[in-house]
């Protein structure tokens, strides 16, 4: 009976050991959003969620409402973003996508000019081109020619981008 009890025993024991030296399975990934440093867009999910994580911050996440939510992208890279409803107990995934920010700054020194910063112009690169590293900065005209009349109304404005 002793050695029923002790062999028993030791089957659990082994069947517990074996159950906990599975490896991890990897999820895949269906969906995959991809944006532009700068760039910022609004997604509506199908269900309520209360919570959206990144693995890394290369974004910023603001909700609007419980549904949606404003994603500004804010420094190249990749990531996870996972959104999820319920309580922290009960929590269920609604929406998971791998978030990739694409563009790297480049600075080109000794053009001269006022949008030189700290000696040199950025940009912001990716795999198709180039362009102004601040997007939300809206470069102004580099001349303004204002035609008015003879009261002073104006009648045309031209604009010149060099």
């Amino acid at each position: 009976m002793r050695n029923t009890l002790l062999g028993a025993l030791v089957v659990a024991v082994l069947s517990i050991a074996s159950a906990q030296a599975q490896p991890p399975e990897e999820l895949n990934i269906d969906h995959t959003i991809t944006m532009q440093a700068g760039e910022t867009r609004i997604y509506q999910f199908e269900q309520a969620v209360n919570q959206v994580d990144l693995v890394q911050p290369i974004a910023e996440v603001k909700p609007q409402t419980d549904r949606t939510f404003t994603i500004r992208a804010i420094g190249a890279g990749s990531t996870i973003l996972t959104a999820y409803n319920g309580e922290a107990k009960g929590q269920t995934v609604v929406f998971r996508a791998r978030l990739v920010v694409e563009g790297h700054l480049v600075k080109i020194y000794g053009q001269g000019g006022q949008r030189e910063v700290g000696g040199y112009t950025p940009y912001l690169c990716t795999s198709t081109g180039c362009g102004r590293a601040n997007p939300d900065v809206v470069r102004g005209p580099d001349r303004v020619t204002i035609t008015e009349d003879a009261k002073g109304n104006v009648q045309a404005v031209e604009k010149e981008y060099r």
